[in-house]
């Protein structure tokens, strides 16, 4: 693994002080051929038109080459109907996760607006 530092920062909630991270290479052996940034909303979501997304691809795809496309967002995850399959024990869990998230920040006052 590759650490490129130790960092800190203090945050204005209400319990929190200061918030020590590690910045560090992904471990993950696999190099992505799409990567996205998902919020769970449309407005000001797209990284490309869906024309340059297809563009892009049937170029790469004539050369025989992967694509770069960069970070995609929601509306190219639709553009291209991507999914991801979660059983129903994992959805209970990630919906209690993502509840128990959400009362934590909005207990500290400090309430995602994507939540």
């Amino acid at each position: 693994l590759a650490y490129f530092g130790c960092h800190s920062l203090r945050m204005p909630w209400r319990y929190s002080g200061k918030v020590y991270f590690v910045v560090m290479r992904n471990f993950v052996p696999v190099q992505p051929w799409l990567t996205f940034d998902l919020k769970g909303a449309t407005a000001n979501r797209r990284a490309l038109t869906a024309r340059a997304l297809h563009q892009i691809h049937a170029q790469a795809g004539e050369a025989g080459a992967a694509c770069a496309y960069g970070t995609l967002r929601d509306w190219e995850w639709l553009d291209i109907s991507m999914s991801v399959e979660v059983s129903e024990g994992d959805k209970a869990a990630l919906a209690e996760m993502v509840a128990a998230d959400a009362a934590f920040l909005a207990e500290q006052g400090a309430l995602d607006y994507s939540l």
